[in-house]
């Protein structure tokens, strides 16, 4: 059994009969992310992407569900709009289809967001939005582990996450990350004013996002790990293909 977090195999660990589980965090192809930032300016990304001027981007990305809470976001937003005028979140992962789609659309239109929030359908290239957000909100509840956290990262972004499933094995809190509780809007509207009013910090936790990311497990790494667990698997005199056959009519 191969998991990708700490904390998800120990959620399974009173399973853990056969002494079998493995972690292997996640890798990824940071190349397509930097070629693409070493292309595109930010200025060039903002156009792309239709940002209004002067605004600054918060960026959400993920499929638009109750157990990534980006209703959250919206409340955060409504709060952030009672005293500044600043700032546009892009929400990109949008279904039409799905209920909750349309409870945070109407959500986000009650509370006369429509200037200040802009729902973004799935996409399968996230870069331009990344490229030209300022801040990336992280607001899940479940996951086995991100790697929108790790695009992130890639693309130097200052982040502010729940402690969601393994973020703590991706982040480095008080260096490029800021963790804040579940579903709590004003605790997110404090700190995104407070990354909003701040450019030194913004860029200093971009930085070190970058850093951060340089010292987590690559993309090749992640390959070669996988490739030895399973050739180790398949070595095991109690695992072959061949062993497990012979019961088989």
């Amino acid at each position: 059994m191969i998991f990708v977090s700490e904390e998800t195999r120990r959620l399974f660990e009173y399973l853990n009969a056969q002494q079998n589980f493995s972690v292997l965090h996640k890798g990824l192809p940071a190349q397509p992310f930097h070629e693409y930032c070493a292309a595109h300016s930010r200025e060039d990304a903002r156009e792309a992407v239709g940002a209004p001027p002067g605004a600054k981007i918060i960026l959400n990305i993920g499929t638009v569900c109750e157990r990534k809470d980006q209703m959250t976001l919206v409340r955060a937003a409504a709060l952030l709009r009672e005293k500044r005028r600043d700032f546009c979140c892009y929400v990109v992962g949008l279904r039409e289809n799905l209920p909750y789609a349309q409870e945070i659309q109407k959500l986000a239109h009650e509370r006369n967001l429509d200037g200040y929030i802009k729902f973004i359908p799935e996409t399968d290239d996230v870069r331009p939005y990344l490229r030209a957000a300022d801040i990336f909100a992280f607001t899940s509840h479940t996951e086995a582990s991100s790697r929108v956290l790790l695009e992130a990262q890639a693309c130097g972004l200052p982040i502010l996450t729940t402690n969601c499933g393994g973020v703590r094995e991706i982040v480095c809190e008080g260096a490029n990350a800021i963790i804040f509780p579940f579903s709590d809007a004003p605790a997110l509207a404090w700190h995104l004013g407070d990354l909003l009013d701040n450019h030194k910090k913004r860029e200093r936790m971009g930085q070190a996002s970058r850093h951060v990311f340089d010292f987590l497990l690559s993309y090749e790494e992640m390959i070669a790990r996988y490739e030895s667990l399973l050739w180790g698997a398949w070595m095991s005199d109690d695992t072959q293909p061949t062993t497990r056959l012979q019961n088989v009519p």
